[in-house]
């Protein structure tokens, strides 16, 4: 068939030679044909009152439609929906991003193990969130990050016309306020002085954390870093988060680091492959050891460089363009947590 000038195969699992089919009348020819012929018809017809009847009511009528249609799926069913949307997604998401649209799919199927797009309304919303909140004890964080990949899935949808409105235009995603935790110097000194010779994989993991503190790699970046990608004395990558390219000069400390594991080399990345997950719990297992009051994730890492920058006297111009910050506007947080420097630039204010 051609579906928006587009041809598409839909198979009716029969088999014949191709001296019985009619190429242009795409029909079979010949005696004995006529059940197979009538029901090429019948299905054609279906798909073209099908087509007709959602061009009628103004809705979007795609192919992955048309094929749920032929195979008997209902083509509003929220999760097939869902599988269809991350497949397209997935190739330009990170693997944690990744990681995390399955997660949400999976709660989904334990919260509604049956759902229809049509269904999901401002009330379902509110009672998932509830459900996040109270039966999963999920935290003002992780339940944002659930409602926007909802939210982005929903607008899909709506897009497509599948669904009249998306209802998280109703509904406001709260989220946690802000609190950039980052490593003072004295604490960075007692992670790198730390022996952990015998733990090789939490060793791992805090050589990594070091690394991006050195660095202000994110965790993504840090984990595809490619021996390529550090010549010269300088990191030159285009980051997978933003896609923005930057170069960031390597320090003494990133220096002895690289030369540790060059000596471990066995691929082309810098460091072995580690989940976001096992990496934060590694360093959970660290903050433990140093007995920190302050808890450890691998972002923390990011957070230092900026404000260790930002202590160093660095110009915040300088902060952006090593962190790889779209906006002047992202580094003013470690620039205002540097009182000492908002304290030197009002001395030269004359009022």
């Amino acid at each position: 068939m051609i579906i928006n000038s587009t041809p598409v195969k839909l198979p009716i699992r029969e088999y014949l030679s191709l001296t019985d089919w009619d190429k242009q009348k795409s029909r079979c020819k010949g005696k004995g044909f006529s059940y197979l012929n009538n029901r090429l018809e019948k299905q054609e017809q279906e798909i073209k009152d099908f087509v007709n009847k959602h061009i009628a009511i103004g809705k979007l009528v795609t192919i992955d439609m048309i094929k749920r249609f032929y195979n008997k799926e209902d083509f509003l069913d929220f999760y097939g929906f869902y599988k269809t949307f991350t497949e397209r997604k997935f190739e330009s998401l990170t693997k944690g991003s990744q990681y995390h649209y399955t997660l949400l799919c999976k709660i989904m199927k334990e919260y509604k193990p049956v759902l229809r797009l049509d269904s999901i309304d401002l009330n379902f919303i509110e009672e998932f969130d509830y459900y996040l909140m109270v039966t999963r004890k999920t935290g003002l964080g992780g339940r944002a990050n659930k409602h926007k990949k909802l939210k982005a899935i929903l607008g899909s949808a709506y897009r497509l016309k599948l669904i009249k409105s998306n209802p998280y235009q109703d509904f406001k995603i709260k989220e946690p306020a802000p609190r950039t935790v980052f490593l003072t110097t004295k604490e960075l000194s007692e992670l790198e002085e730390l022996d952990l010779s015998k733990r090789p994989n939490i060793e791992l993991t805090r050589d990594k954390f070091l690394f991006s503190c050195y660095t202000g790699l994110r965790f993504s970046d840090m984990n595809y870093l490619k021996w390529e990608d550090t010549k010269n004395g300088m990191i030159d990558i285009v980051m997978i988060k933003t896609k923005n390219p930057v170069k960031i000069p390597l320090t003494k400390k990133a220096k002895k680091l690289l030369c540790k594991y060059v000596k471990k080399k066995t691929n082309e990345f810098v460091f072995k492959e580690v989940s976001n997950q096992k990496i934060n719990y590694g360093l959970k297992k660290i903050g433990v050891i140093v007995n920190s009051k302050k808890r450890l994730t691998y972002h923390v890492a990011r957070h230092t460089f900026g404000s260790l920058l930002a202590q160093s006297d660095v110009s915040p111009f300088y902060i952006m363009k090593l962190m790889g910050h779209q906006n002047i506007g992202q580094t003013a947080t470690y620039v205002n947590a540097n009182t000492k420097m908002l304290r030197e630039t009002m001395k030269n204010v004359n009022f």
